[in-house]
C-alpha cells in the first residue's frame, strides 16, 4: 500500500469516528434535555421562570388565560451564536414564544416562533443584520397578542448566547 493511500484511508476513519463521536454526544445531550423536562427540573445551563397566567373566573374581575388560573412556564438553555436552542413549554402546541437578544456590540434580534405539539420552538441564535458575532443576552417569553395586536407575556426566561 502506497503512503498516500494509507494516510488517505487514515483519515477518512478518524473523520469518520470524529462524527460518530459527535452524535453519540448529541444524542446523549438530547436524552439529558427531555428526561430533566419530562421530571420537571432545568437541565444544566436553563433557566427556569414561573409566571402566573390570569384567570377568568373568582371574581378577579377577567383577564386573559385559559379560565383556572395556572401557571404557565418557560427554560431555554444557552446556546451558540448562530445556532439554535430548543425553548421548552409546559402548554400545547400552537403557542408564540418571543425571542428578544441584545449583543455586547449593540447587534440585536427579535423572533417569534409558534410551539409544536409537544410544546417545544427552535429558536435561532443569529446572525442577523445587526448582530454579525459574539455573546448576547436573550430574553425568552410565552405570550400572544391582545386583541390591540399587544404583546401579552404569560411567563418568560433569560439565558444566554455564547
Amino acid at each position: 500500500m502506497r503512503a498516500g493511500s494509507a494516510i488517505a484511508v487514515s483519515t477518512r476513519h478518524v473523520v469518520g469516528v470524529g462524527f460518530q463521536a459527535l452524535l453519540v454526544a448529541a444524542i446523549v445531550a438530547a436524552l439529558a434535555f427531555a428526561g430533566s423536562t419530562v421530571i420537571g427540573t432545568a437541565p444544566g445551563g436553563a433557566h427556569a421562570v414561573l409566571a402566573a397566567k390570569g384567570g377568568n373566573g373568582g371574581g378577579n374581575g377577567g383577564g386573559h388565560g385559559n379560565g383556572g388560573g395556572g401557571t404557565a412556564t418557560i427554560s431555554v438553555p444557552d446556546g451558540p451564536f448562530g445556532g439554535t436552542t430548543v425553548a421548552s413549554t409546559n402548554v400545547g402546541g400552537g403557542q408564540w414564544v418571543r425571542n428578544a437578544c441584545v449583543a455586547a456590540d449593540g447587534g440585536a434580534l427579535v423572533d417569534y416562533r409558534q410551539t409544536d405539539d409537544t410544546g417545544q420552538a427552535v429558536l435561532q441564535l443569529g446572525p442577523t443584520p445587526t448582530w454579525s458575532s459574539g455573546a448576547a443576552t436573550c430574553t425568552a417569553s410565552l405570550g400572544n397578542w391582545d386583541g390591540n395586536g399587544n404583546w401579552q407575556t404569560t411567563a418568560s426566561t433569560t439565558f444566554s448566547v455564547y
